[in-house]
């Protein structure tokens, strides 16, 4: 006989199976929409694109003034605290203060948007680029509002919805109206405005989704919100504002920087290597979504032995998951460039320096969502801002004499000082570690299997698409089987498939 069971662990590990998919879905919308601009448009459409893309981004990113994070943590820990049916006034505090700065914002940028496009483009496209600033202004307000509604999904609903909406829908349907508008020979300041176009259907949608949901949630109220709620939200999220803001910075500044001090060909190299390299976090925004919620129910009750067993087995997730797919960008990083058009074959040396960062990165484990859901987004703010201080005076000097491998050196060294600084604070002023020696056990296995497995196939002579194909399935295949054989001493033998599909024999 079996049953279904709804223990933590596997609440948490259909979360993050979901968050996976979700997210691997999202990250090959947004490889498929790369190239499709890449080999549509050119390293230098292809530049002006991401250049468009990434202010868009840095601005939606930063008027939501943190409240997605503070959203997470207050509903999180009520719940743990017992506290319930406040959603609605949650909404309400988050959602009327991101609303009103950011129409304000668009606003200004109507105002402003010819000297905004003076300084990042030449005279000749000043003029397109100042037309397309307009036309996103309230856009990015309404993205901006979209991602509170979102997360508010994601709480209220379940991971299932927030990851349809936010990783399957909206990329699938951006990816269709770039597409579009490429068959339609459109140039790459319309496309950005295709790429856009459908955020506000999405609100509409979203909202109509969580309101039956807001209705149940008020029928669980049995007292009155918390004074002093509202004032412990936006404490929080002030820092995490500036925190994210600074964060949002830091990962456009080089592609903006390439464009303003080389070109925008470059800027289209760079733009391409560094969206590659970001598809395998797939793992690392899984991870975020699926365990955040439990980090901040843990830490509000002070469960420190909880926490850090759950932050190293994630941590060994995102290193068994991501590392294979860095190695095989570092080893084989000519053919995959090649997918996406010729001239971007050049930027292979600069794809391994950049991947070997994120490396890095991925083996430091979740410590971003420690400091936040404890609680400490100002932390977080201290470290964005050192970090991007570094970046952008490390990019002003590297980028002229090195172009875009002056950019992934300066992106390696950023990403080395943010983990070592964020190591610190969560290691010896949290008190919370990882089991070292079942994460370094899990890097030995990704890098004997892939690592060996990929160096030992070029020096056989593999350079070919077609043998990165064939490499892949077969190196794949050894290391599902190397992962099998060695679960226990990696620490992954209590991992049954009844932990992911919810039910238990008995």
């Amino acid at each position: 006989m079996s049953v279904t069971t709804n223990s933590p662990s596997e609440k948490m590990a259909h979360s993050a199976i979901i968050s996976f998919l979700g997210s691997g879905f999202a990250a090959v919308a947004a490889l498929v929409l790369t190239i499709m601009v890449g080999r549509a448009l050119g390293a230098e459409g292809t530049g002006l694109f991401y250049l468009a893309v990434g202010l868009f981004t840095i601005a939606s990113q930063m008027l939501r003034l943190g409240s997605n994070s503070a959203v997470i943590r207050t509903i999180a820990t009520q719940r743990a605290l017992g506290t319930t049916g406040h959603a609605t006034s949650v909404l309400y505090i988050a959602v009327v203060p991101v609303l009103v700065i950011s129409v304000g914002v668009a606003v200004a940028v109507m105002l402003l948007a010819e000297p905004i496009a003076g300084f990042f483009v030449d005279a000749g496209q000043q003029e397109g680029f100042a037309s397309l600033l307009r036309e996103l202004a309230f856009l990015v307000s309404l993205s901006a509002v979209l991602a509170v509604l979102h997360t508010l999904t994601r709480m209220l609903n379940s991971v299932l919805m927030f990851t349809m909406l936010q990783n399957i829908l909206l990329p699938a349907g951006r990816v269709a109206l770039v597409g579009v508008a490429l068959w339609w020979g459109m140039d790459a300041f319309d496309v950005v405005f295709a790429w856009a176009l459908s955020i506000p259907f999405w609100v509409v949608v979203t909202a109509g989704i969580l309101l039956p949901k807001l209705r149940d949630d008020r029928k669980l109220r049995k007292d009155r919100l918390e004074p002093g709620t509202t004032r412990e939200f936006w404490n929080f999220s002030a820092s995490r504002g500036v925190g994210a803001a600074l964060e949002i910075c830091l990962e456009w500044v080089d592609v903006l920087l390439v464009a303003a001090l080389r070109s925008p060909a470059e800027a289209g190299i760079y733009a391409v290597v560094t969206r590659i390299v970001r598809a395998g976090q797939i793992i690392d925004r899984a991870m975020r979504v699926a365990v955040s919620p439990k980090i901040a129910h843990h830490l509000a009750l002070g469960e420190n032995n909880a926490v850090r067993a759950l932050h190293t087995k994630a941590t060994q997730t995102m290193i068994l998951v991501a590392w294979p797919f860095y190695l095989t960008l570092i080893f084989f990083g000519q053919p995959v460039l090649g997918f996406f058009g010729p001239e971007f074959i050049s930027g292979t040396q600069v794809l391994a320096v950049a991947a070997l960062g994120i490396m890095i990165l991925t083996s430091t484990g979740m410590l971003q969502s420690l400091i936040l859901m404890g609680g400490r987004s100002s932390w977080q703010m201290l470290v964005k801002a050192i970090s991007l201080t570094l970046s952008v005076g490390l990019n002003i000097v590297l980028i002229p004499w090195w172009g875009i491998m002056g950019a992934a050196i300066t992106w390696t060294a950023v990403i080395i000082l943010d983990a070592s600084i964020c190591g610190f604070l969560v290691y010896r002023r949290m008190r919370i570690g990882l089991d070292l020696r079942y994460v370094l056990r899990s890097i030995l296995v990704a890098l004997v299997v892939f690592g060996g497995g990929w160096l030992v196939l070029r020096l056989c002579g593999w350079h070919s698409p077609g043998a990165l194909l064939l490499g892949a399935v077969m190196l794949a295949l050894v290391y599902l089987g190397a992962i099998a054989l060695l679960r226990h001493w990696l620490g992954l033998g209590e991992l049954k498939l009844a932990s992911f599909t919810g039910r238990k024999k008995l």
